[in-house]
């Protein structure tokens, strides 16, 4: 099982391990007396589960942005993931975006029905992104937001329209694999000769690397080669992705509007106020220059007004 491990964690003011793999979170307690005991929070399930950033700090004082919130149907309460760090929280945003696509692709093996090798195909490209998101971490030491399209299933979740997607990337990819790949499912039939056996693309991958999320029987002797099966009917996809892109294109302009209308109605707003204060500003210079004697008759004229508006 693939799993990513994070040793610096603080849950409910418990340290300890944070393990992900591609169906569970693991918090692991290294807390004297507490024992060997593993928490796990299944992300495989449909519990209405939730994660998202969050603010600690000491005694329930939310002061740092560096903490995941995870809740589900399952708990009687959200559970706090704390990641103490100086400076930005990007170790904090890479978990969180990695935890969010193993559930992403949870719920997209869930919504579809996948199984055997759609399930593992799905599985396998979640885990192909996060290795490499966790490779450009490694290599520049931070977490850039823009590098989270490697994310795939995490990335439609966001996109204008991206159930539409998520539909054609099931309808031209994974629904095919269920007749052209269906003999990976079972159990194969004993022979002396050496099999080869075609998979698809992610999960050959990730078989070359030496994982393997598609268990069977009796694999001794037979090689794993890569098979495209989806070449040439892929227009709906494309189709679905840019309309999508086009949707974004139109929500930016829109958005755009709206910020140069609040520009603009700012800018009208700031010039009627000039407008109204000119005479208030002109009329104070005025009195200021009467107060200086600097016309004399002008000034006096005025001290004369002012002395029969007294009187009256």
């Amino acid at each position: 099982m693939l799993h990513f491990r994070n040793p610096l964690i603080i849950s409910l003011f418990l340290a300890g391990t944070l393990i992900l793999t591609t169906h569970a979170l693991y918090f692991q307690s290294i807390r004297v007396g507490y024992g060997d005991k593993i928490v796990k929070y299944d992300l495989a399930t449909d519990s209405n589960q939730v994660i998202k950033r969050d603010f600690t700090g000491p005694l329930g004082v939310r002061l740092f942005d560096k903490a995941v919130m995870y809740k589900s149907s399952t708990l009687t309460e959200p559970i706090y993931f704390d990641f103490p760090e100086l400076g930005s929280p990007s170790r904090r945003n890479y978990w969180l975006a990695i935890t969010r696509e193993v559930m992403q692709v949870n719920r997209f093996i869930r919504k579809f029905n996948l199984e055997d090798i759609q399930r593992a195909e799905a599985l396998s490209k979640a885990v192909l992104g996060i290795l490499r998101y966790s490779a450009v971490k490694e290599a520049f030491h931070i977490a850039p937001s823009h590098f989270k399209t490697t994310l795939t299933f995490s990335l439609a979740e966001k996109l204008p329209k991206g159930d539409m997607v998520l539909e054609a990337l099931y309808n031209n990819y994974f629904q095919l694999l269920d007749t052209s790949l269906s003999h990976l499912a079972t159990e194969p039939a004993v022979d002396k000769a050496p099999q080869t056996h075609s998979v698809p693309f992610s999960l050959y991958a990730l078989s070359r690397m030496g994982f393997n999320l598609l268990k069977r029987k009796n694999e001794t002797g037979k090689e794993i080669s890569f098979c495209a099966v989806c070449v040439g009917v892929t227009k709906s996809l494309e189709a679905a992705l840019q309309e999508s892109f086009l949707y974004s294109e139109r929500i930016e302009a829109a958005r755009a509007t709206v910020d140069q209308v609040k520009v603009e109605g700012l800018d009208a707003n700031v010039a009627l106020m000039q407008e109204i204060l000119f005479s208030f500003i002109h009329a104070g210079k005025l009195i200021y220059s009467l107060t200086k004697w600097e016309d004399p008759l002008k000034s006096f004229l005025f001290l004369a007004f002012i002395l029969y508006v007294i009187q009256r």
